[in-house]
Order: structure tokens, then C-alpha cells, then sequence
């Protein structure tokens, strides 16, 4: 699943794979690869309704998938896909309950079948959940959890789903995770290690877009106003390659943060960046 691009016209295809699935597994026998590809349809429909700020949506398909995964004995999709739940859950003010799905997903059995990159995905949802709730110590050991894991990996537990768990999402997430632990400096430290700027630079726009509002955040936190209106404006240079509510949504909060700190000098920096969203070809607008 190419995540770059955002959403975009993909849900609609999406719940329609959906609906097909269901079609087949109410009218003919439910065999573990029809499961699989109903888990799968439903995943897939669980991310472009999460892309698409529709957070109710995203969790009945995420958890339809858990089940249908879960019927195919399929460890894979199971963990892969109780971590994107579980990332929908911190988005939506649940890290408690996410916690308690991760707990529950790494300590059973699918955790043992599941591929490094996977598990690493896992295992980052943790770390996320960890800086919501603002325990430094506990979020660095899962996110040490994760690097022990993607260290494991082999060229061959590469998929269309995890292909962008790499070394570079995990100091990215990490970033993402100090910022909400109130730790700027250390933020743009990761921010701006070079494994970071090459993957932004690989095509990747929508990461790009969450990664610079992140950054403009971390130095607003560290009290340099003009250098987050910098990083703003960078996101929404990549909102015109991307179709992604979500991603129009982070920017638009981030200007919001950005006018309750603006001064004389930074006025038209926060004005044009203003503008420029009031013509986004997105809703949800200023």
C-alpha cells in the first residue's frame, strides 16, 4: 500500500473492496485466504479513513480486520494492523487503550510470527502511546524495542504494508515523540540527522508534510518563531502533492499554534501562510 500520496480518491476503492469481501465471506464458504484478503481490504479501508479524519470509521475497519486476520490465522496482519489501530486510538485521546491492545497483541502468539519491520511498527505505537501520556523513560525502552526488532529484518520481510518501516521512520517517530514530551532540542536533533533529510528528500511528501509540522513545532518550543513559519510554509509546498484531510488538518493546527505567538516581525510570514492554506484544495480550512 503506498502510503506517500495520502488518501486522496483510494477510500472510495477501498470501502468497495470492503463490501466485495463481505459479499463473499456472507455468501460462500469463509477459507483462510478469503479472510486474509477481507482482513486485508478492511486494513487498507481502516487507513484511508484515518488519512481521511474520519477517526469512527477507521476503528470499525481496523478492528473488522484484527478479526478477519485473526480467522486466518494470520500473525502478520493481526500485529500490523492492532498497531494502526492503536495509532488511531492516541490520535482520538485513548493511549491507555491502545497500551492495553499493544500489551495484549506483543504478548501473545501472533507477536512470535510476526516479521521484524512489523513488530518494529508495533512497538513504535508503544512509544507513541507512551509520549502522549508523558513517561520519557518508558517511551525510550519501546522505542529501543523497535530498533532491536527492524535490526532483525532481512530483505525478504519487506511487504506492501511495512515497506516504509525503516531506520529513518523510527528517528522521524522518535522526533514526533520528543516534541510531545516537551523536549524540542532533542526533537530537532533527530530532525535533523541525515537519514531523516534523505528519506523527506525520497518522495515521500506526505511524511514530509506530518515531519515539518512536527519540526515547526519542536522550534516553537525552543522559542524560534521564524524558523517554525519556515518549516509551516515547507509542509504545505507538499499539501499540493498529496491528497490527505489529516495531513491539511496538522498544518491548519499548527498555524493556529503559530498566530498566538506572532509579533510584529513575524506577521507576514503568519499572513501569507494563512493565504495559502485558504486556497488548499482540501476542506477544512482557517
Amino acid at each position: 500500500m503506498d502510503r506517500r500520496m495520502g488518501s486522496g480518491q483510494l477510500r472510495a476503492a477501498a470501502e468497495a473492496e470492503v463490501k466485495l469481501a463481505a459479499a463473499l465471506l456472507t455468501n460462500g464458504a469463509a477459507s483462510r485466504a478469503l479472510c486474509r484478503a477481507a482482513a486485508l481490504a478492511a486494513g487498507v479501508a481502516g487507513w484511508t479513513a484515518f488519512d481521511d479524519a474520519d477517526q469512527h470509521t477507521a476503528a470499525d475497519h481496523y478492528r473488522a480486520s484484527i478479526r478477519l486476520a485473526s480467522r486466518a490465522e494470520d500473525a502478520e496482519l493481526v500485529v500490523y494492523f492492532s498497531a494502526q489501530l492503536a495509532h488511531q486510538q492516541i490520535s482520538d485521546g485513548q493511549p491507555y487503550t491502545a497500551l492495553r491492545l499493544l500489551e495484549t497483541v506483543l504478548g501473545g502468539t501472533a507477536a512470535g510470527a510476526a516479521s521484524p519491520p512489523t513488530l518494529a511498527a508495533a512497538h513504535t505505537a508503544r512509544a507513541h502511546a507512551h509520549a502522549r501520556l508523558g513517561d520519557p523513560t518508558t517511551h525510550a525502552r519501546a522505542m529501543n524495542d523497535a530498533h532491536r526488532a527492524l535490526a532483525q529484518s532481512s530483505p525478504h520481510d519487506s511487504s506492501l504494508l511495512n515497506a516504509w518501516v525503516d531506520t529513518a521512520c523510527l528517528w522521524i517517530d522518535t522526533a514526533t515523540h520528543l516534541v510531545h514530551l516537551g523536549q524540542p532540542h532533542r526533537a530537532l536533533d533527530h530532525f535533523r540527522s541525515d537519514c531523516v533529510t534523505d528519506r523527506l528528500l525520497r518522495g515521500d511528501p506526505r511524511k514530509a508534510v506530518f515531519a515539518l509540522v512536527h519540526e515547526a513545532r519542536a522550534h516553537l518550543g525552543a522559542g524560534d518563531l521564524d524558523a517554525a513559519i519556515t518549516r509551516a510554509h515547507q509542509a504545505v509546498d507538499h499539501l499540493n502533492a498529496i491528497q490527505s484531510r489529516s495531513a491539511v488538518a496538522a498544518v491548519i493546527a499548527l498555524y493556529k499554534s503559530l498566530a498566538t505567538h506572532q509579533s510584529t516581525t513575524s506577521n507576514t510570514g503568519i499572513h501569507d501562510l494563512r493565504s495559502r492554506l485558504d486556497s488548499s484544495p482540501l476542506p477544512g480550512r482557517v
